[in-house]
Protein backbone atom coordinates (compact mmCIF):
# COMPACT_ATOMS: atom_id res chain seq x y z
CA UNK A 1 0.00 0.00 0.00
CA UNK A 2 2.86 2.31 0.89
CA UNK A 3 4.46 1.71 -2.48
CA UNK A 4 1.25 2.50 -4.29
CA UNK A 5 0.65 5.73 -2.32
CA UNK A 6 4.21 6.90 -2.95
CA UNK A 7 3.98 6.47 -6.72
CA UNK A 8 6.26 9.21 -8.09
CA UNK A 9 4.24 9.69 -11.24
CA UNK A 10 0.67 9.98 -10.06
CA UNK A 11 0.59 10.61 -6.19
CA UNK A 12 3.78 12.50 -5.42
CA UNK A 13 1.96 15.79 -4.91
CA UNK A 14 -1.28 14.32 -3.55
CA UNK A 15 -1.67 15.62 0.08
CA UNK A 16 -4.13 12.94 1.11
CA UNK A 17 -1.86 10.25 -0.23
CA UNK A 18 1.09 11.68 1.66
CA UNK A 19 -0.96 11.85 4.85
CA UNK A 20 -1.98 8.24 4.37
CA UNK A 21 1.66 7.27 3.95
CA UNK A 22 2.56 8.90 7.28
CA UNK A 23 -0.17 7.11 9.06
CA UNK A 24 0.81 3.78 7.52
CA UNK A 25 4.31 4.37 8.80
CA UNK A 26 3.02 4.98 12.29
CA UNK A 27 0.84 1.94 11.93
CA UNK A 28 3.85 -0.17 11.12
CA UNK A 29 5.48 1.08 14.32
CA UNK A 30 2.27 0.39 16.12
CA UNK A 31 2.24 4.00 17.23
CA UNK A 32 -0.86 5.04 15.43
CA UNK A 33 -4.10 4.98 17.22
CA UNK A 34 -6.87 4.77 14.78
CA UNK A 35 -10.51 4.63 15.56
CA UNK A 36 -12.88 2.55 13.57
CA UNK A 37 -14.33 5.66 12.05
CA UNK A 38 -10.92 6.87 11.07
CA UNK A 39 -10.08 3.44 9.60
CA UNK A 40 -13.22 3.53 7.50
CA UNK A 41 -12.42 7.05 6.41
CA UNK A 42 -8.86 6.04 5.65
CA UNK A 43 -9.95 3.06 3.56
CA UNK A 44 -12.45 5.22 1.70
CA UNK A 45 -9.70 7.72 1.03
CA UNK A 46 -7.43 4.92 -0.20
CA UNK A 47 -10.22 3.60 -2.39
CA UNK A 48 -10.77 7.05 -3.88
CA UNK A 49 -7.08 7.36 -4.45
CA UNK A 50 -6.97 4.02 -6.21
CA UNK A 51 -9.92 5.02 -8.40
CA UNK A 52 -8.18 8.25 -9.27
CA UNK A 53 -4.97 6.36 -10.06
CA UNK A 54 -6.96 3.95 -12.24
CA UNK A 55 -8.56 6.81 -14.13
CA UNK A 56 -5.19 8.42 -14.72
CA UNK A 57 -3.75 5.06 -15.85
CA UNK A 58 -6.70 4.49 -18.19
CA UNK A 59 -6.23 7.97 -19.61
CA UNK A 60 -2.52 7.35 -20.22
CA UNK A 61 -3.35 3.96 -21.76
CA UNK A 62 -5.88 5.53 -24.13
CA UNK A 63 -3.37 8.20 -25.07
CA UNK A 64 -0.73 5.55 -25.60
CA UNK A 65 -3.08 3.52 -27.82
CA UNK A 66 -3.97 6.61 -29.84
CA UNK A 67 -0.28 7.47 -30.19
CA UNK A 68 0.55 3.86 -31.03
CA UNK A 69 -2.18 3.79 -33.68
CA UNK A 70 -0.88 7.02 -35.12
CA UNK A 71 2.62 5.60 -35.17
CA UNK A 72 1.33 2.43 -36.82
CA UNK A 73 -0.44 4.45 -39.51
CA UNK A 74 2.62 6.59 -40.12
CA UNK A 75 4.80 3.51 -40.22
CA UNK A 76 2.43 1.77 -42.66
CA UNK A 77 2.28 4.89 -44.80
CA UNK A 78 6.02 5.18 -44.78
CA UNK A 79 6.36 1.44 -45.50
CA UNK A 80 3.90 1.70 -48.44
CA UNK A 81 5.74 4.71 -49.76
CA UNK A 82 9.07 2.92 -49.48
CA UNK A 83 7.61 -0.19 -51.07
CA UNK A 84 6.18 1.86 -53.93
CA UNK A 85 9.48 3.62 -54.41
CA UNK A 86 11.28 0.29 -54.26
CA UNK A 87 8.82 -1.28 -56.73
CA UNK A 88 9.24 1.65 -59.11
CA UNK A 89 12.98 1.44 -58.84
CA UNK A 90 12.89 -2.35 -59.25
CA UNK A 91 10.65 -2.03 -62.34
CA UNK A 92 12.91 0.65 -63.74
CA UNK A 93 15.97 -1.52 -63.14
CA UNK A 94 14.17 -4.57 -64.58
CA UNK A 95 13.16 -2.62 -67.69
CA UNK A 96 16.68 -1.33 -68.04
CA UNK A 97 18.06 -4.85 -67.68
CA UNK A 98 15.47 -6.24 -70.14
CA UNK A 99 16.21 -3.45 -72.58
CA UNK A 100 19.92 -4.10 -72.24
CA UNK A 101 19.37 -7.84 -72.74
CA UNK A 102 17.13 -7.14 -75.73
CA UNK A 103 19.66 -4.75 -77.23
CA UNK A 104 22.42 -7.22 -76.54
CA UNK A 105 20.38 -10.05 -78.09
CA UNK A 106 19.43 -7.86 -81.06
CA UNK A 107 23.01 -6.79 -81.44
CA UNK A 108 24.10 -10.43 -81.31
CA UNK A 109 21.39 -11.29 -83.88
CA UNK A 110 22.48 -8.50 -86.19
CA UNK A 111 26.10 -9.52 -85.81
CA UNK A 112 25.24 -13.15 -86.55
CA UNK A 113 23.22 -12.07 -89.59
CA UNK A 114 26.08 -9.93 -90.81
CA UNK A 115 28.51 -12.83 -90.47
CA UNK A 116 26.12 -15.21 -92.23
CA UNK A 117 25.48 -12.67 -94.99
CA UNK A 118 29.18 -12.22 -95.66
CA UNK A 119 29.82 -15.95 -95.79
CA UNK A 120 26.73 -16.51 -97.97
CA UNK A 121 27.85 -13.97 -100.55
CA UNK A 122 31.37 -15.38 -100.49
CA UNK A 123 29.86 -18.82 -101.11
CA UNK A 124 27.84 -17.56 -104.10
CA UNK A 125 30.78 -15.70 -105.59
CA UNK A 126 32.93 -18.80 -105.33
CA UNK A 127 30.47 -21.48 -106.47
CA UNK A 128 27.87 -19.70 -108.65
CA UNK A 129 29.86 -17.19 -110.68
CA UNK A 130 30.59 -19.41 -113.69
CA UNK A 131 28.54 -21.08 -116.39
CA UNK A 132 29.40 -23.91 -118.78
CA UNK A 133 30.07 -22.73 -122.32
CA UNK A 134 30.30 -26.18 -123.86
CA UNK A 135 27.53 -28.79 -123.62
CA UNK A 136 30.11 -31.25 -124.97
CA UNK A 137 32.32 -30.71 -121.92
CA UNK A 138 30.43 -29.35 -118.91
CA UNK A 139 33.62 -28.62 -117.00
CA UNK A 140 34.59 -25.96 -119.51
CA UNK A 141 33.13 -22.96 -117.74
CA UNK A 142 33.62 -19.22 -117.92
CA UNK A 143 32.76 -16.32 -115.64
CA UNK A 144 29.07 -15.65 -116.12
CA UNK A 145 29.66 -11.95 -116.80
CA UNK A 146 31.80 -12.84 -119.83
CA UNK A 147 28.99 -14.64 -121.67
CA UNK A 148 25.75 -13.35 -120.16
CA UNK A 149 23.11 -11.80 -122.41
CA UNK A 150 19.88 -10.32 -121.07
CA UNK A 151 16.98 -12.80 -121.11
CA UNK A 152 13.76 -12.20 -122.99
CA UNK A 153 11.04 -12.31 -120.33
CA UNK A 154 7.33 -11.65 -120.71
CA UNK A 155 4.21 -11.86 -118.56
CA UNK A 156 1.54 -14.54 -118.89
CA UNK A 157 -1.92 -13.82 -117.56
CA UNK A 158 -4.21 -16.45 -116.11
CA UNK A 159 -7.70 -15.97 -117.49
CA UNK A 160 -10.94 -16.80 -115.64
CA UNK A 161 -11.25 -20.08 -117.55
CA UNK A 162 -7.74 -21.09 -116.46
CA UNK A 163 -6.02 -20.44 -119.78
CA UNK A 164 -2.54 -18.88 -119.75
CA UNK A 165 -2.26 -16.05 -122.23
CA UNK A 166 1.00 -14.48 -123.27
CA UNK A 167 1.02 -10.69 -123.11
CA UNK A 168 3.10 -8.08 -124.89
CA UNK A 169 4.43 -6.90 -121.53
CA UNK A 170 8.20 -7.37 -121.57
CA UNK A 171 10.03 -7.51 -118.25
CA UNK A 172 12.64 -4.76 -117.99
CA UNK A 173 12.96 -4.35 -114.22
CA UNK A 174 13.32 -6.58 -111.18
CA UNK A 175 10.42 -4.89 -109.39
CA UNK A 176 8.11 -6.17 -112.15
CA UNK A 177 9.08 -9.67 -111.05
CA UNK A 178 9.07 -9.22 -107.29
CA UNK A 179 5.96 -7.06 -106.86
CA UNK A 180 2.40 -6.97 -108.10
CA UNK A 181 0.38 -3.81 -107.52
CA UNK A 182 3.17 -2.69 -105.13
CA UNK A 183 2.62 -5.79 -102.99
CA UNK A 184 5.34 -8.39 -102.51
CA UNK A 185 4.62 -11.57 -104.45
CA UNK A 186 4.51 -14.89 -102.63
CA UNK A 187 5.27 -17.19 -105.59
CA UNK A 188 6.62 -16.23 -108.98
CA UNK A 189 6.99 -18.91 -111.66
CA UNK A 190 9.39 -18.56 -114.60
CA UNK A 191 8.64 -21.18 -117.24
CA UNK A 192 10.64 -21.87 -120.36
CA UNK A 193 11.60 -24.60 -122.78
CA UNK A 194 14.86 -26.56 -122.30
CA UNK A 195 17.98 -24.51 -122.88
CA UNK A 196 16.24 -21.13 -122.88
CA UNK A 197 18.32 -19.79 -119.99
CA UNK A 198 16.18 -20.30 -116.86
CA UNK A 199 19.03 -21.52 -114.66
CA UNK A 200 21.45 -18.90 -115.91
CA UNK A 201 18.89 -16.17 -115.26
CA UNK A 202 18.36 -17.23 -111.63
CA UNK A 203 22.09 -17.57 -111.03
CA UNK A 204 22.76 -14.12 -112.47
CA UNK A 205 19.93 -12.74 -110.32
CA UNK A 206 21.63 -14.13 -107.19
CA UNK A 207 24.94 -12.54 -108.21
CA UNK A 208 23.23 -9.20 -108.93
CA UNK A 209 21.82 -9.34 -105.39
CA UNK A 210 25.33 -9.95 -103.99
CA UNK A 211 26.60 -6.88 -105.81
CA UNK A 212 23.68 -4.68 -104.76
CA UNK A 213 23.61 -5.44 -101.03
CA UNK A 214 27.27 -6.10 -100.25
CA UNK A 215 29.99 -6.01 -102.91
CA UNK A 216 29.25 -2.82 -104.91
CA UNK A 217 31.85 -3.66 -107.56
CA UNK A 218 32.45 -0.66 -109.87
CA UNK A 219 31.32 -1.31 -113.43
CA UNK A 220 29.13 -4.31 -112.54
CA UNK A 221 26.44 -4.79 -115.18
CA UNK A 222 23.20 -6.06 -113.70
CA UNK A 223 20.54 -7.88 -115.72
CA UNK A 224 18.12 -5.00 -115.13
CA UNK A 225 18.81 -1.38 -114.18
CA UNK A 226 16.80 -1.19 -110.92
CA UNK A 227 19.37 -2.99 -108.74
CA UNK A 228 18.28 -0.79 -105.81
CA UNK A 229 15.20 -3.03 -105.62
CA UNK A 230 17.48 -5.66 -104.04
CA UNK A 231 18.12 -3.43 -101.02
CA UNK A 232 14.69 -4.42 -99.70
CA UNK A 233 15.78 -8.06 -99.48
CA UNK A 234 18.20 -8.81 -96.65
CA UNK A 235 18.87 -12.39 -97.79
CA UNK A 236 18.65 -14.41 -100.99
CA UNK A 237 18.84 -18.20 -100.93
CA UNK A 238 19.61 -19.82 -104.28
CA UNK A 239 18.64 -23.51 -104.43
CA UNK A 240 18.72 -26.25 -107.06
CA UNK A 241 15.71 -28.57 -106.84
CA UNK A 242 17.69 -31.16 -108.77
CA UNK A 243 20.08 -31.32 -105.79
CA UNK A 244 17.31 -31.66 -103.19
CA UNK A 245 17.13 -35.15 -101.71
CA UNK A 246 14.08 -37.25 -102.48
CA UNK A 247 13.01 -36.98 -98.82
CA UNK A 248 13.09 -33.17 -98.73
CA UNK A 249 9.97 -31.10 -99.25
CA UNK A 250 10.60 -28.14 -96.91
CA UNK A 251 12.45 -25.18 -98.37
CA UNK A 252 14.21 -24.46 -95.07
CA UNK A 253 15.67 -27.99 -95.01
CA UNK A 254 16.97 -27.51 -98.55
CA UNK A 255 18.68 -24.28 -97.47
CA UNK A 256 20.34 -26.18 -94.64
CA UNK A 257 21.75 -28.98 -96.81
CA UNK A 258 22.63 -26.93 -99.90
CA UNK A 259 23.95 -23.77 -98.24
CA UNK A 260 24.51 -23.94 -94.47
CA UNK A 261 26.12 -27.40 -94.50
CA UNK A 262 28.35 -26.27 -97.36
CA UNK A 263 29.53 -23.15 -95.50
CA UNK A 264 29.82 -24.34 -91.88
CA UNK A 265 30.94 -27.45 -90.00
CA UNK A 266 30.14 -29.14 -86.67
CA UNK A 267 27.90 -27.47 -84.09
CA UNK A 268 28.00 -24.21 -86.04
CA UNK A 269 25.65 -25.75 -88.61
CA UNK A 270 22.89 -26.19 -86.03
CA UNK A 271 23.51 -22.72 -84.60
CA UNK A 272 23.17 -21.07 -88.01
CA UNK A 273 20.15 -23.22 -88.85
CA UNK A 274 18.41 -21.82 -85.74
CA UNK A 275 19.41 -18.35 -86.90
CA UNK A 276 17.96 -19.13 -90.35
CA UNK A 277 14.54 -19.88 -88.86
CA UNK A 278 14.50 -16.48 -87.18
CA UNK A 279 15.66 -14.79 -90.39
CA UNK A 280 12.91 -16.46 -92.44
CA UNK A 281 10.27 -15.28 -89.95
CA UNK A 282 11.59 -11.74 -89.53
CA UNK A 283 13.41 -10.59 -92.66
CA UNK A 284 12.31 -9.96 -96.24
CA UNK A 285 14.02 -12.64 -98.35
CA UNK A 286 14.13 -14.11 -101.85
CA UNK A 287 14.31 -17.88 -102.28
CA UNK A 288 15.10 -19.01 -105.83
CA UNK A 289 14.16 -22.62 -106.63
CA UNK A 290 15.70 -23.71 -109.91
CA UNK A 291 14.16 -26.63 -111.79
CA UNK A 292 10.75 -27.57 -110.40
CA UNK A 293 10.54 -30.14 -113.20
CA UNK A 294 13.65 -31.82 -111.74
CA UNK A 295 12.30 -32.07 -108.18
CA UNK A 296 11.73 -35.73 -107.25
CA UNK A 297 10.09 -35.71 -103.81
CA UNK A 298 9.38 -39.40 -103.23
CA UNK A 299 6.12 -39.04 -101.25
CA UNK A 300 4.38 -37.21 -104.13
CA UNK A 301 2.17 -35.46 -101.54
CA UNK A 302 3.52 -32.01 -102.40
CA UNK A 303 3.41 -30.62 -105.91
CA UNK A 304 5.47 -27.61 -104.76
CA UNK A 305 8.22 -27.31 -102.14
CA UNK A 306 6.71 -26.37 -98.78
CA UNK A 307 7.24 -22.96 -97.20
CA UNK A 308 6.01 -22.46 -93.61
CA UNK A 309 3.13 -19.99 -93.19
CA UNK A 310 5.15 -17.94 -90.70
CA UNK A 311 7.61 -17.02 -93.48
CA UNK A 312 5.33 -14.26 -94.71
CA UNK A 313 8.12 -11.98 -95.93
CA UNK A 314 9.71 -14.54 -98.24
CA UNK A 315 9.34 -14.52 -102.03
CA UNK A 316 9.63 -17.84 -103.87
CA UNK A 317 11.00 -17.49 -107.41
CA UNK A 318 10.58 -20.87 -109.14
CA UNK A 319 11.86 -21.88 -112.58
CA UNK A 320 10.38 -24.82 -114.46
CA UNK A 321 9.50 -26.20 -117.84
CA UNK A 322 5.98 -25.61 -119.16
CA UNK A 323 4.95 -29.25 -118.79
CA UNK A 324 5.28 -29.04 -115.01
CA UNK A 325 2.96 -26.02 -114.95
CA UNK A 326 0.35 -28.22 -116.66
CA UNK A 327 0.00 -30.20 -113.42
CA UNK A 328 -3.62 -29.71 -112.34
CA UNK A 329 -2.55 -29.82 -108.68
CA UNK A 330 -0.89 -26.40 -109.02
CA UNK A 331 -3.75 -24.05 -108.19
CA UNK A 332 -4.16 -20.77 -110.02
CA UNK A 333 -4.34 -19.08 -106.60
CA UNK A 334 -0.81 -20.33 -105.84
CA UNK A 335 0.59 -18.42 -108.82
CA UNK A 336 1.04 -14.73 -107.99
CA UNK A 337 2.96 -14.01 -111.19
CA UNK A 338 3.68 -16.24 -114.19
CA UNK A 339 6.52 -15.35 -116.54
CA UNK A 340 7.92 -16.99 -119.64
CA UNK A 341 11.55 -16.86 -120.70
CA UNK A 342 11.97 -17.18 -124.45
CA UNK A 343 15.70 -17.18 -124.81
CA UNK A 344 17.71 -13.99 -124.95
CA UNK A 345 17.28 -10.51 -126.37
CA UNK A 346 20.41 -10.64 -128.54
CA UNK A 347 21.37 -14.13 -129.82
CA UNK A 348 24.09 -12.67 -132.02
CA UNK A 349 25.81 -11.17 -128.98
CA UNK A 350 25.80 -14.56 -127.21
CA UNK A 351 27.40 -16.24 -130.21
CA UNK A 352 30.14 -13.61 -130.32
CA UNK A 353 30.85 -13.92 -126.60
CA UNK A 354 31.08 -17.72 -126.73
CA UNK A 355 33.40 -17.63 -129.75
CA UNK A 356 35.66 -15.15 -127.94
CA UNK A 357 35.63 -17.23 -124.74
CA UNK A 358 36.64 -20.46 -126.51
CA UNK A 359 39.71 -19.27 -128.40
CA UNK A 360 43.01 -17.64 -127.56
CA UNK A 361 43.28 -15.41 -130.61
CA UNK A 362 40.71 -14.15 -133.11
CA UNK A 363 41.10 -16.80 -135.76
CA UNK A 364 37.40 -17.60 -135.89
CA UNK A 365 34.72 -14.94 -136.17
CA UNK A 366 31.01 -14.64 -135.79
CA UNK A 367 30.57 -13.95 -139.51
CA UNK A 368 32.36 -17.20 -140.37
CA UNK A 369 30.15 -19.12 -137.98
CA UNK A 370 26.91 -17.65 -139.32
CA UNK A 371 28.01 -18.39 -142.88
CA UNK A 372 28.51 -22.03 -141.90
CA UNK A 373 25.12 -22.15 -140.14
CA UNK A 374 23.27 -20.77 -143.15
CA UNK A 375 25.10 -22.94 -145.69
CA UNK A 376 24.36 -26.12 -143.71
CA UNK A 377 20.76 -25.17 -142.90
CA UNK A 378 21.39 -25.14 -139.14
CA UNK A 379 19.23 -22.16 -138.23
CA UNK A 380 16.74 -24.41 -136.34
CA UNK A 381 19.60 -25.05 -133.88
CA UNK A 382 19.81 -21.33 -133.13
CA UNK A 383 16.45 -21.20 -131.35
CA UNK A 384 17.78 -21.35 -127.77
CA UNK A 385 20.96 -20.29 -125.95
CA UNK A 386 21.80 -23.92 -125.12
CA UNK A 387 21.50 -25.05 -128.75
CA UNK A 388 23.54 -22.05 -129.87
CA UNK A 389 26.23 -22.98 -127.37
CA UNK A 390 26.19 -26.57 -128.60
CA UNK A 391 26.57 -25.58 -132.23
CA UNK A 392 29.31 -23.04 -131.51
CA UNK A 393 31.20 -25.66 -129.46
CA UNK A 394 31.01 -28.17 -132.30
CA UNK A 395 32.10 -25.57 -134.81
CA UNK A 396 34.95 -24.28 -132.63
CA UNK A 397 36.25 -27.84 -132.23
CA UNK A 398 35.96 -28.40 -135.98
CA UNK A 399 33.60 -31.25 -135.17
CA UNK A 400 30.61 -29.67 -136.86
CA UNK A 401 32.57 -29.40 -140.09
CA UNK A 402 32.78 -33.19 -140.30
CA UNK A 403 29.29 -33.90 -138.96
CA UNK A 404 26.22 -34.37 -141.06
CA UNK A 405 22.94 -32.85 -139.99
CA UNK A 406 21.80 -36.25 -138.72
CA UNK A 407 24.94 -36.61 -136.62
CA UNK A 408 24.41 -33.20 -135.07
CA UNK A 409 20.87 -34.26 -134.15
CA UNK A 410 22.25 -37.43 -132.57
CA UNK A 411 24.74 -35.39 -130.54
CA UNK A 412 21.91 -33.10 -129.39
CA UNK A 413 19.63 -36.02 -128.41
CA UNK A 414 22.51 -37.78 -126.66
CA UNK A 415 23.08 -34.71 -124.47
CA UNK A 416 19.35 -34.41 -123.76
CA UNK A 417 19.16 -38.06 -122.70
CA UNK A 418 22.11 -37.41 -120.40
CA UNK A 419 20.06 -34.74 -118.59
CA UNK A 420 17.46 -37.36 -117.65
CA UNK A 421 19.88 -40.17 -116.84
CA UNK A 422 23.67 -40.10 -117.19
CA UNK A 423 24.02 -43.90 -117.39
CA UNK A 424 26.36 -44.75 -120.25
CA UNK A 425 26.12 -47.40 -122.93
CA UNK A 426 27.47 -47.87 -126.44
CA UNK A 427 26.17 -49.28 -129.71
CA UNK A 428 28.15 -52.03 -131.40
CA UNK A 429 28.89 -51.40 -135.06
CA UNK A 430 26.51 -53.21 -137.32
CA UNK A 431 23.69 -53.34 -134.75
CA UNK A 432 22.22 -49.93 -135.42
CA UNK A 433 22.31 -46.90 -137.66
CA UNK A 434 25.91 -45.54 -137.86
CA UNK A 435 25.08 -42.04 -136.59
CA UNK A 436 24.40 -43.54 -133.14
CA UNK A 437 27.80 -45.17 -132.78
CA UNK A 438 29.38 -42.10 -131.16
CA UNK A 439 26.59 -41.56 -128.64
CA UNK A 440 27.03 -42.43 -124.95
CA UNK A 441 23.62 -42.07 -123.28
CA UNK A 442 21.04 -43.30 -125.82
CA UNK A 443 21.85 -47.02 -125.76
CA UNK A 444 20.62 -47.68 -122.15
CA UNK A 445 17.30 -46.12 -123.17
CA UNK A 446 17.10 -47.18 -126.81
CA UNK A 447 13.54 -48.45 -126.28
CA UNK A 448 12.48 -44.89 -125.42
CA UNK A 449 14.41 -43.58 -128.43
CA UNK A 450 12.62 -46.03 -130.73
CA UNK A 451 9.23 -45.22 -129.19
CA UNK A 452 9.80 -41.52 -129.80
CA UNK A 453 10.64 -42.33 -133.39
CA UNK A 454 7.41 -44.29 -133.80
CA UNK A 455 5.35 -41.42 -132.35
CA UNK A 456 7.10 -38.88 -134.56
CA UNK A 457 6.51 -41.02 -137.66
CA UNK A 458 2.81 -41.35 -136.90
CA UNK A 459 2.40 -37.59 -136.39
CA UNK A 460 4.56 -36.54 -139.33
CA UNK A 461 3.15 -38.97 -141.90
CA UNK A 462 -0.48 -38.87 -140.82
CA UNK A 463 -3.07 -37.64 -143.30
CA UNK A 464 -2.68 -34.26 -141.65
CA UNK A 465 0.74 -33.54 -140.15
CA UNK A 466 0.49 -32.72 -136.46
CA UNK A 467 3.02 -31.01 -134.22
CA UNK A 468 0.95 -31.34 -131.03
CA UNK A 469 -0.56 -34.41 -129.44
CA UNK A 470 -2.07 -35.69 -126.21
CA UNK A 471 -0.89 -38.00 -123.48
CA UNK A 472 -3.38 -40.51 -124.80
CA UNK A 473 -1.51 -40.49 -128.14
CA UNK A 474 1.76 -41.11 -126.33
CA UNK A 475 0.34 -43.88 -124.16
CA UNK A 476 -0.08 -46.07 -127.22
CA UNK A 477 3.72 -46.16 -127.58
CA UNK A 478 5.22 -45.36 -124.17
CA UNK A 479 4.74 -46.10 -120.48
CA UNK A 480 4.16 -43.32 -117.96
CA UNK A 481 7.75 -43.53 -116.69
CA UNK A 482 9.10 -43.27 -120.22
CA UNK A 483 7.01 -40.16 -120.88
CA UNK A 484 8.37 -38.60 -117.67
CA UNK A 485 11.90 -39.46 -118.84
CA UNK A 486 11.32 -37.61 -122.14
CA UNK A 487 9.91 -34.58 -120.30
CA UNK A 488 12.86 -34.51 -117.91
CA UNK A 489 15.29 -34.89 -120.80
CA UNK A 490 13.64 -32.06 -122.68
CA UNK A 491 12.95 -34.08 -125.83
CA UNK A 492 9.24 -33.57 -125.24
CA UNK A 493 7.48 -30.60 -123.73
CA UNK A 494 4.03 -30.31 -122.22
CA UNK A 495 1.79 -27.26 -122.16
CA UNK A 496 -1.33 -26.48 -120.16
CA UNK A 497 -4.61 -26.61 -122.07
CA UNK A 498 -7.49 -24.73 -120.41
CA UNK A 499 -10.62 -26.71 -119.74
CA UNK A 500 -8.90 -30.04 -120.30
CA UNK A 501 -7.91 -32.77 -117.92
CA UNK A 502 -4.21 -33.01 -117.08
CA UNK A 503 -3.87 -36.26 -119.00
CA UNK A 504 -5.06 -34.42 -122.11
CA UNK A 505 -2.50 -31.61 -121.89
CA UNK A 506 -0.78 -30.55 -125.09
CA UNK A 507 2.49 -32.32 -125.86
CA UNK A 508 5.04 -31.62 -128.58
CA UNK A 509 8.65 -32.31 -129.48
CA UNK A 510 11.14 -29.70 -128.33
CA UNK A 511 11.38 -28.53 -131.94
CA UNK A 512 9.73 -29.49 -135.22
CA UNK A 513 13.08 -30.53 -136.71
CA UNK A 514 13.59 -33.00 -133.85
CA UNK A 515 10.23 -34.58 -134.66
CA UNK A 516 11.19 -34.81 -138.33
CA UNK A 517 14.53 -36.40 -137.44
CA UNK A 518 12.81 -39.03 -135.30
CA UNK A 519 10.30 -39.72 -138.08
CA UNK A 520 13.13 -40.23 -140.57
CA UNK A 521 14.95 -42.45 -138.07
CA UNK A 522 11.84 -44.64 -137.73
CA UNK A 523 11.74 -45.12 -141.51
CA UNK A 524 15.46 -45.92 -141.67
CA UNK A 525 15.38 -48.25 -138.67
CA UNK A 526 12.23 -50.15 -139.69
CA UNK A 527 12.66 -53.59 -141.25
CA UNK A 528 9.28 -53.26 -142.92
CA UNK A 529 8.59 -51.25 -146.03
CA UNK A 530 6.44 -48.76 -144.11
CA UNK A 531 7.35 -45.95 -146.47
CA UNK A 532 5.58 -47.40 -149.51
CA UNK A 533 2.44 -48.09 -147.52
CA UNK A 534 2.32 -44.57 -146.13
CA UNK A 535 2.98 -42.96 -149.49
CA UNK A 536 0.16 -44.96 -151.06
CA UNK A 537 -2.29 -44.00 -148.34
CA UNK A 538 -1.52 -40.28 -148.35
CA UNK A 539 -0.48 -37.63 -150.81
CA UNK A 540 2.23 -35.20 -149.69
CA UNK A 541 3.66 -31.99 -151.04
CA UNK A 542 7.35 -32.51 -151.78
CA UNK A 543 8.26 -29.41 -149.74
CA UNK A 544 6.37 -30.82 -146.78
CA UNK A 545 8.70 -33.82 -146.75
CA UNK A 546 11.92 -31.97 -147.58
CA UNK A 547 13.39 -31.96 -144.05
CA UNK A 548 12.61 -35.64 -143.53
CA UNK A 549 14.24 -36.44 -146.89
CA UNK A 550 17.38 -34.56 -145.83
CA UNK A 551 17.56 -36.51 -142.57
CA UNK A 552 16.80 -39.79 -144.34
CA UNK A 553 19.70 -39.16 -146.71
CA UNK A 554 22.05 -39.18 -143.75
CA UNK A 555 20.39 -42.24 -142.20
CA UNK A 556 19.64 -44.51 -145.16
CA UNK A 557 20.44 -43.29 -148.67
CA UNK A 558 18.62 -46.19 -150.35
CA UNK A 559 15.31 -45.43 -148.66
CA UNK A 560 15.83 -41.71 -149.24
CA UNK A 561 16.27 -42.31 -152.97
CA UNK A 562 13.13 -44.40 -153.02
CA UNK A 563 11.21 -41.57 -151.39
CA UNK A 564 12.59 -39.03 -153.84
CA UNK A 565 11.74 -41.18 -156.86
CA UNK A 566 8.21 -41.69 -155.59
Amino acid sequence: MTSLLTDPVCLTHDVAAQEAVKKLAELEKDALKITTEEMIHLLDAAQDTLKKAKNIADKFLDEMQIHLEQCRKELNSHTDKCKKTLDEHTAKCTNAIDEHISKTAESAYEQSCEDFLGRLIQFYMKTKNTVSVSPLWEGRDKTIWDVFVQPKLSHLTIEKNGSRKKTDTVINQYKEIFYKDKKLNGRVFVQGEPGNGKSTFLTKLALDWCEAVYLHTPGHKATFTDVDTFHKFKFLFHLSLRDATCQQHEVIEMIKTQIIDMIYTGDKREEVFNLLQRIMEKETCIVTLDGLNEWTYQMKTYVLPFMANCHTHCLLLISTRPWRMADERIKDSEIDTLLEIEGITDPEELTKLIIISLQIGNDKTHDQFMKYVIEHQLMPFMTSPWLQTLLVSLWMNNKALSCSLTEINCILLDLLFKKANAREGYFIEGTSIPCLFNTRYIKPHVDIFNSLAAVAFKLTYASIKSLVFTKCDLSSYMFKEQIEFCLNAGVLTQRYRPGKASNDSQFSFVHETVQEFFAAFHIANSKEDILSRVLLENKYDVLELSQSVIYLCGLDCEKANKLIKH
